[in-house]
């Protein structure tokens, strides 16, 4: 006859209030959506009185109703199950619908909005964007020869048709005409005089004002000065001016106000230095001016010591390479940390507590620390007049611990010098003569004269042996009744809650 093993089970409460680690339990009580039934459970965890800290829900009636449907169809209070080709009939999120190739709202009036993240676009196929940010009032929407959508503004009239005329026929005349009923609108302004040079214009990606004179160019909103052709003129930016290429500076860079301009910025720099203020950004580096003076964060690959020193001190010195100190160091602070992972001492001799007159009591708890989860240390207690050590002391196994001179003992022998002990106990004698008195317990010290056959001896509750009745069944294994006392059976009953 085969064991029977059961779990613990019930058909009237839901989790049980103590189930053990690794103790399963299976609630047949009807769920109706809060009382926990129709569900299998597993003890996890440390145990307080018998009962894990974790009840886990692992499977159960509960969730296999979920599954009993035709798979590839939407079923209310249901799992999602795929059909053969991974597929569902519909899918519904919030107020949409996604069904065959139709993605539609479901609230009255309802809007279906996509919103990338970021400076992310909506693409249509891969091959079609639309703008991520909302156009400027009278912008319209054109493409810009790309399969990208984009935000324009649109043309005027009479600076569409100049344009377009220039384009065509691309002289100075026209081109005077074609810009300056546009002032004021955003577009670009020319006075042109009197010769311009029409051969790039139209036949490449940019065009040439050769001895011409621009005395006015709008592009923004903000005025500056630019000088374009033999005389000056000025130049208003309503916006940002952006230059791609170089720009050659024949004569002084000098700001419209005092004091009121910053030399870059944090997040556009000249290469690795801008200017603000009182301050100097050299990469990651910041030089401020200090009264008369000037300080910086840090010092570093800077030689100290090969001109005149400074009567002042450093507050703290860091260095990435080696620091060699030609003659004595004396460090006067109360901590001195070395984060080196080797730290190689050529003297021979290291001495602790070197006060003006030293004595056991100053040497009192003198010694090492090693830091770990707790401290471990070798010290000088002047209590004992000995080391002392938090630790455990092993030697390698050709070592010996000696005295006087003598060994002592080492891995597997007392020394010969050892004769007398205090032993009150001893593992097992594999060799030698017993010389002490000899013990015979009664019965082999069960306190038996008969033992049942095929029973089990176990000590019972009066302190003596006692013995188990023989099993008689195939398959039974060991346990215990209410009592304590052990017996065999062949049915291993988690019970019911």
């Amino acid at each position: 006859m085969s064991s029977n093993i059961k779990i613990k089970r019930s058909e009237t409460a839901g989790n049980p209030a103590v189930l053990g680690a690794g103790e399963f339990a299976y609630s047949a009580l009807p769920d109706n959506g809060s009382n926990g039934g129709d569900r299998l459970y597993l003890g996890i965890g440390t145990e307080t009185s018998g009962n894990a800290v974790n009840h886990l829900i692992v499977g159960g009636k509960y969730f296999t109703d979920m599954l009993d449907h035709s798979r590839g169809t939407l079923t209310a209070n249901s799992a999602l199950i795929v059909d053969g080709s991974g597929k569902l009939d519909q899918i519904n999120v919030s107020n949409v619908t996604i069904t065959g190739n139709t993605v539609s709202s479901t609230d009255n009036n309802g809007n279906l909005i996509l919103s990338p993240n970021g400076t992310g676009k909506v693409s249509i196929k891969g091959n079609y964007t639309l703008p991520a940010t909302l156009g400027t009032l009278d912008y319209v929407l054109t493409s810009d020869g790309a399969g990208n959508a984009v935000w324009q503004a649109a043309s005027g009239g009479s600076y569409a048709a100049g344009i377009s005329s220039f384009l065509n026929n691309p002289t100075s005349n026209n081109l005077a005409t074609a810009v300056t009923d546009e002032t004021g609108s955003g577009f670009l302004v020319f006075n042109i005089s009197p010769t311009f040079n029409t051969s790039i214009l139209g036949n490449s990606t940019s065009f040439d004002l050769l001895n011409t004179t621009v005395t006015t160019l709008n592009i923004g909103g903000v005025a500056t000065t630019l000088n374009l052709g033999a005389t000056s003129g000025t130049t208003t930016v309503r916006n940002n001016l952006t230059v791609t290429g170089g720009i050659s500076v024949g004569g002084n860079i000098i700001p419209a106000a005092d004091v009121s301009y910053d030399l870059g910025s944090s997040t556009r720099r000249f290469k690795d230095l801008w200017l603000s203020g009182s301050s100097i950004k050299l990469g990651s580096a910041t030089i401020t001016a200090t009264g008369t003076g000037i300080s910086t964060g840090s010092i570093n690959n800077t030689p100290i010591g090969d001109t005149t020193p400074s009567t002042a001190s450093f507050t703290t010195v860091n260095t990435s390479g080696n620091v060699t100190v030609g003659g004595n160091l004396v460090v006067n602070g109360t901590t001195t940390s070395i984060n080196s992972t080797t730290l190689a001492v050529v003297d021979k001799n290291i001495e602790l507590g070197t006060t003006a007159s030293p004595t056991d009591t100053t040497a009192n708890g003198a010694g090492i620390t090693v830091k770990g989860l707790t401290d471990k240390t070798l010290n000088w207690i002047n209590t004992y007049a000995a080391w002392t050590s938090s630790e455990n002391i092993d030697l390698a196994v050709t070592k010996a611990y000696y005295i006087n001179g003598s060994s002592v003992l080492n891995a597997t022998t007392l020394g010969s010098a050892v004769v007398n002990s205090s032993l009150t106990a001893v593992g097992i004698i594999a060799t030698g003569t017993w010389a002490a008195t000899v013990i015979t317990p009664t019965y082999g010290g069960t306190g038996l004269s008969t033992i049942t056959s095929r029973g089990i001896m176990f000590g019972n509750a009066s302190g003596t042996v006692g013995v188990t009745a023989a099993s008689s069944i195939d398959g039974s294994f060991l346990r215990s009744d209410a009592s304590g006392n052990p017996y065999f059976s062949n049915v291993i009953d988690g019970g019911t809650y």
